[in-house]
Order: C-alpha cells, then structure tokens, then sequence
C-alpha cells in the first residue's frame, strides 16, 4: 500500500513477506468406538489419560473399550477420542409432580445405560425465597456394607426456579453442568405471583389502620417493585396518614402508586393492593384469626420486593423475603413436590392458606407431637411447650408478625429430631417443617403419620413423600408415591450393529477434526463373524479420513494354520493399504494365574504413538526397543518358523525376546510377498504418507481463492518446500541430499492454461521413503591361511 506523504522526513512502511508456514498434523490421536455402560453416547469425547476415561466412562466397560483405552496410555499414548455406541440404549428417565400432583420437571439420566437406573433425586425446599426456589439433588445409589445405603457422584443444585425467564432457571442451570441429568420443565399455563407481609395487623378496621399509619410515614414509604421479570422500579408511597380514611382506601391509594411507576418505567404489568380480613378460615383471600395482611398480587407474574436505598418502608411492613415477608408465584407451585415428609402452606393462588390458618392457632393447644411409622414401637407422644394458651402463633410477645411460624417450627423440628430414636431428621425448610427419615430404602416415609395436636393431623396438612425420587427402573421397579410417574429404564444396549458404527463414522468425520489411528474395541459376547464385518467399512472410513486401521486377530486363530489361512480371509473387502494386522493375541493380567487375552490394537496404537514421539512417524513400531507394556506374555509364543510363515502373509508378528514382548513386524496388509504394491508394503511408509498428506491439506488451505498465477505458485512451492526439508533434515526421507531425498512442483509445468481456466493448481510433491531393513543378511567368512610367494 502507497504510503500518504506530506512533510520532508522517513516515512515507515511493513510489508508481509508472503513466506506460509506449514506445520506437521500429529501423527498418533487414536480414535476408539465401542461399547461401555456409562459416558455420553454418539458423541465423541476427547481424553488425555486414563483418569479422564475413567471419569467419563468408568473404570470397566462392556467388552474390552476399557482395557483398549488403558493399554493405549500404558504404551504411550497422548491423546484420544472416545465414541460410546450400543444397539438400541436407552436412558433412564421419570416425571416429578408438583404439589397438587400436575407435572413439573421430567429428569433423564444424560447417558444411556443400566447405570441410569441409580440414580437419584431429592428436592427440598429450604432456600433464601422458599416459596419460590427449590433445591435439588442428584446421585447415584450405591450400597454399602451391611445393606447401608450410600451415595456417589453426588452434584447440589441451589436456588432452582421454574421460571423459564429467571437467571436460576432450572433447565438453564442443571442442562448446561450436571454430568449425571438432563432435565425438563412443564411449562405453566396460567402465571400470576403475590407478595404478602409478614407484619400482621390488628384485626379492626381502625387498628389496622393505626398500624399502618405508624409504619408507613413521610421518612420511611419507599420501596422497590419488579413484576414478571421486568426491572425493580422505584416506588413513593403516599403516607398512611393521607392516604384514606381506611384501609381499604388506603390499598387503594398504593395500588395507583405502584402502578403508576411501573407505567413511568414503561411496563405493562400491573399489580393489585389489599389489606385482608379475616373472613371464613375456608376462604383463600382470609387474613388471619386475630389479624389482618396487607398483600400485592399480580396476574402477570412474580412479584418481589425490595428495601429502597432510602426512607426504606419494607422493614417495617416486612414486605419482601428480604425483610421476613412472603412471596410466592404460580411457578412456585410448580415446583417438583419435596421428599420426606413436609407440611403444607398452600399455594400462591390460595395465598398461601395453610400457613395463615396455622399462624391463626392458640399456641397452648399445640403441647404434644406423635410421629408413627413403620418402627416396631410406636413412638410416644412428645412433649411441647411453645407459649401459653389466649396467644396465637403469630405473636411472641409484643411481636405479631408471620415470622413467629417460622420459630414455631423450628421447634418442633427439634424436638422431632431428639425423640424419634435417631430415624428421622427434621428441620425447618423455610416456611414448612420437613422430617427426613434416616431409615430404609428410597421409598421409605409413605407409611408414616406426624400429628401435632390436630393443627397437623395427616394428608391433608402434609407432603408425605418418598425418601428420594427413583430415576428409571431398577429391578423393573418404579419408585412409589404420588409425585413420581412414567419411569422409564435405562438399557446399556445390545452389541452395537454395522448401522451403529456406520453412524459413529458419520458423526466422527463432522466432529473429531483430527484422529490417525482406529481401534474398534472388542464387545462382550461380539462374535468372530460380527468382527469381521467390522473391519472393511472401518478402512474405508479410515481411507477418508487418511488414518489408520488396527485390525485385530480373530479369536478362533488358536494356531499357525489357523492365522495363516485367516488372514487371507480378514484382507476380503478391507482397504489394505492404510490397514495392518497383529498377531497372537495378548496376556494381561487380571488376578488369576493365567491371566485374560486381550486384542493387541489398544496396545500396539500406544506403541505407535511411543515410537512416532521418539523416533518419528517414518521408524517402523517393530523392533527390540518396540516392547508392549502391560502385558504378561501371549496367547501363543511364535519361534522364527512361525514367523517365517506369517510374515510374508503381512500378518505382524507379536514375540517374546530378553527385552519382553515386542512387535516384529511392520507390514500393511496389502504388503504380503506378490501383492505387487512396493510403496505402501510398510506401516512406517504409509503412515508418512498419510502424515504428509494431512500435514500439506491442511496447510495449503491459505492457497484456495488466491489468483492462480506464478506468484501464488512460488509460495506454494516455498511453503511445501520448507516442510519437507523440515523432515529431511530430521531423517524422514532417504537420501544423503535434498534433491535425493524430495521435490516440490508447482508452476506451469504442473498447472497449465486450462487447470487455471478450471480453478484448478496442482502441487507435485514426492519423497523417497525410509524403508525399514526386515531383512538381516549376516555374511560370516572365515580367511584361510595365506601361503608366502
């Protein structure tokens, strides 16, 4: 670019060189499909180590994935890509139910698999807005000694909402972390929301009015309201003292106050103003014996309040779960109802009901406790002393505020605690008190009663809920209760079939941007036939994508005639070229004497990568420095006949020698003696080329859509000459100079007149391979005696 002058003096202009840097693809990310009990299925996942397959699939698997993966890393290995497949899995799955028995959150084990099946779920409903939020907690079950039950995998989820607009939406929350569900909100039809005071007023008319007056003044009237999700808006209330003769006009009067606000801010929602009476116990717009409550509601969703920055009102009404008050939505009742055994408040439709009919008793006709279940002694009635009779639950001393429910409960919860014989916790849980027994199985608790002087007499005061939810079918048995239905069971699947590896394939060539080396892990009970047809759309696969298949031995190759007929077999549709086969098998060892055998693919994919790290992808992974680690011997020990008979077969020898077992040898498939392919009759080669190939693809990307003239040509040349003399200087390639050893074309001898009409600019590049010495010839000559002339 012209550089713009305007004054005498050095003017500084950089230009690019135009040199492209090609680097080496690497040469050894293995890619293993097969089957495991657990990990995300179809989709591959990328590992480092033995931990971290581990992690995602466990440390034992369905056939030999597991070992495959372990005997990659024990050989060398770095990196690799896992694809879980199985014919027909499934996932565990149940719906939870709110409450009032509707649907509320479908939760499904994010893997397929039997192991589905134990997971576990527990909700409760002890957070900072308890009538909003719910918390929930999901594990696998496992047993312990003695028939103990036990806990693994265990992930806490806090603050949950059903709110689909909410930050803490539950979908949001679990969906994108927990490794062990996926879940899935019903959404709510109708949404409507109400906060409600907690301050409780005096019955009349007048008193309430009195109270209100005293609390809500010039210096303390202001507050902030947010309605359905919208942002908190600032809100003056007008004085009590002028805001109506009575309460009713003075709800009236903040009504038009904080609707007022919301419409200034721009939002449509609006929200209705009440102080309650007390009216028939039955009716869900009641205050509460002995009181009244000023409450907002509104039909377009939540409503919350929060303190003002000054002349702050919400302490003194406690208005808003910050300062002790009560909000609550038809999410809320959403939610998925909570475990054990937890006393009911209502809902936000019915003003939370329940728990204005309980703040309404006299506190002397709660003295006694009794809680039956299924314990072969009855537990005694226990003893309570929370206030003398004449004062309802609401009030504690000069103190008449909902709050003092809360005190009630918690000591009840005590008192449960300490006088059940350790077989049930109970707690508070925000507004309601919740027992949990410590006894049994998941579905332990249905069968127990809580009776609190008739204030809590049974069902229609209670949750009565199962220990934990049951996700799927263990045994082929769904978890019991109201609030759990439509168990579905997890399957590990059958052995996976061509149509299943066929779609890993597809999926793997979209996802995984580089692998070199396929091993496709035995599955339990996958016969020889079954593994046969494996191996032939697996090289194609593996053609594509210019990698490499490890094709292991049959089974049933017990001896050399076996091997030696079999392998001419094993080549029938196969793509030899990017394809090689080792046998016998291998030993490992597995607590026995004689130990298990094991294909060699896993083993000899880290060797690969062992070698191709040290030496390079042009040594051939055969040799005595070529050992398998791991191992403890062979399936079948071959002596130097054996392997005579089967080397020119290409099929690669695994021996035993001083240094262990080893690799011996280091031919393609379709390098049996009389194939008449000389180029690609060793794996070093052909993975060099498949390396070059890759390496030169992707870095010449640079090239496409630039004009197609000798400029361009020159840095083609310059940047596929770099590399390949890259390789030369590290002794990829034979020959003592440069010119010996490769070439670069590119110009207008390689692209003529009408590639460049076509788009069209061809690269020559060729090479002179390192061909491993498989053969040793040692010529020993003994000097005869020289007579003297």
């Amino acid at each position: 670019m012209a550089v713009a002058v305007s004054y005498p003096g050095v003017y500084v202009r950089e230009e690019a060189s135009g040199a492209r840097a090609i680097g080496g693809v690497a040469t050894s990310v293995a890619l293993f499909v097969g089957q495991a009990e657990q990990g995300p299925m179809d989709q591959p996942t990328r590992i480092f180590s033995v931990a971290d397959f581990e992690r995602a699939f466990g440390a034992t698997t369905k056939g030999e994935l597991a070992t495959q993966v372990r005997q990659f890393y024990v050989n060398g290995g770095g990196e690799a890509w896992i694809m879980r497949i199985a014919d027909g899995a499934d996932q565990a799955a149940v719906t939870l139910r709110a409450i009032d028995e509707s649907d509320a959150l479908v939760v499904t084990a994010r893997d397929a698999g039997l192991l589905g099946n134990r997971l576990r779920v527990e909700i409760d409903y002890a957070t900072a807005s308890p009538e909003e939020t719910f918390n929930l907690t999901v594990y696998r079950r496992s047993f312990l000694a003695g028939g103990r039950l036990g806990r693994e995998d265990e992930e806490a989820f806090t603050g949950l909402s059903m709110d689909p607009n909410a930050g803490n939406f539950v979908e949001r929350v679990i969906n994108g972390v927990s490794a062990l569900v996926t879940v899935k909100a019903d959404p709510v039809a109708t949404v409507g929301g109400v906060s409600l005071a907690a301050r409780v007023l005096r019955a009349s008319d007048g008193d309430a009015l009195a109270d209100l007056q005293a609390m809500v003044t010039p210096n303390a009237n202001a507050l902030r309201l947010q309605v359905a999700g919208h942002a908190a808006v600032p809100v003056a209330l007008t004085p009590a003292s002028d805001a109506g003769g009575d309460v009713d006009a003075m709800a009236l009067t903040w009504q038009g106050n904080m609707n007022q606000a919301l419409s200034n801010a721009g939002i449509g929602a609006s929200v209705v103003v009440a102080v309650t009476a007390v009216g028939d116990a039955d009716q869900p717009d009641g205050g509460v014996a002995g009181g009244r409550l000023l409450r907002i509601t509104s039909a377009a969703g939540p409503v919350r309040i929060a303190p003002a920055a000054a002349n702050d009102v919400t302490a003194a009404l406690q208005l808003g779960v910050a300062a002790g008050g009560l909000e609550g939505s038809t999410f809320g009742d959403a939610r998925p109802a909570p475990n054990g055994i937890v006393s009911r408040v209502g809902t936000s439709v019915d003003r939370f009901s329940a728990l204005r009919m309980l703040a309404g008793v006299d506190r002397g006709a709660v003295d006694q406790i009794t809680l039956v279940d299924d314990s072969p002694d009855t537990h005694a009635p226990i003893a309570l002393d929370i206030g003398a009779a004449g004062t309802r639950i609401f009030q504690q001393g000069t103190s008449r505020s909902l709050a003092n429910v809360r005190g009630v409960l918690e000591v009840l919860g005590v008192n449960l605690s300490q006088n059940t014989s350790r077989r049930w916790a109970a707690a508070r849980q925000g507004w309601r008190l919740g027992l949990r027994p410590l006894y049994g199985g998941d579905d332990t608790g249905l069968a127990a009663m809580l009776t609190v002087n008739g204030v809590i007499t049974g069902t229609s005061d209670l949750v009565t809920n199962v220990l934990a939810y049951t996700v799927g079918l263990p045994g082929g048995t769904a978890g019991a209760g109201s609030f759990q239905f439509d168990a579905e069971a997890g399957d590990d699947g059958d052995i996976p079939q061509p149509d299943d590896y066929a779609r890993a394939y597809a999926i793997a060539d979209r996802e995984v941007p580089l692998f070199n080396l396929l091993v496709l892990p035995r599955s339990r009970d996958q016969d020889e036939d079954q593994r046969q047809g494996l191996w032939g759309p697996a090289s194609a696969f593996c053609a594509h994508k210019r990698a490499f298949l490890l094709v292991d031995p049959r089974a049933d190759w017990r001896d050399l005639a076996s091997a030696d007929d079999g392998v001419d077999l094993l080549r029938i549709g196969v793509e030899t070229r990017n394809s090689a086969a080792y046998w016998p098998r291998l030993r490992i060892h597995d607590g026995t004497r004689e130990g298990r055998v094991i294909d060699p693919a896993g083993s000899i994919a880290g060797l690969m990568a062992r070698t191709d790290a040290t030496r390079g992808v042009w040594k051939a992974p055969a040799g005595l420095e070529a050992t398998i680690r791991g191992v403890t011997g062979l399936e079948r020990r071959l002596t130097d006949d054996d392997n005579g008979v089967i080397n020119p077969k290409a099929l690669n020898a695994l021996r035993v020698f001083s240094a262990g077992v080893v690799s011996w040898g280091a031919r393609t498939l379709v390098g049996f003696d009389g194939s008449g392919n000389i180029d690609d009759k060793y794996v070093p080669v052909r993975r060099t080329m498949l390396f070059i190939e890759e390496s030169l693809y992707r870095g010449l990307q640079f090239a496409v859509f630039e004009p197609n003239d000798e400029p361009l040509w020159a840095q083609i040349r310059l940047a596929a000459g770099s590399f390949m003399n890259g390789l030369f200087r590290q002794g990829a390639f034979a020959g003592s100079k440069a010119s010996d050893a490769y070439f670069v074309a590119c110009d207008a001898s390689t692209t003529t007149a009408s590639d460049i009409n076509l788009g069209i600019v061809n690269v020559v590049v060729g090479f002179a391979p390192l061909k491993p010495a498989e053969f040793v010839i040692l010529t020993v000559k003994q000097l005869a005696g020289q007579a003297e002339v």
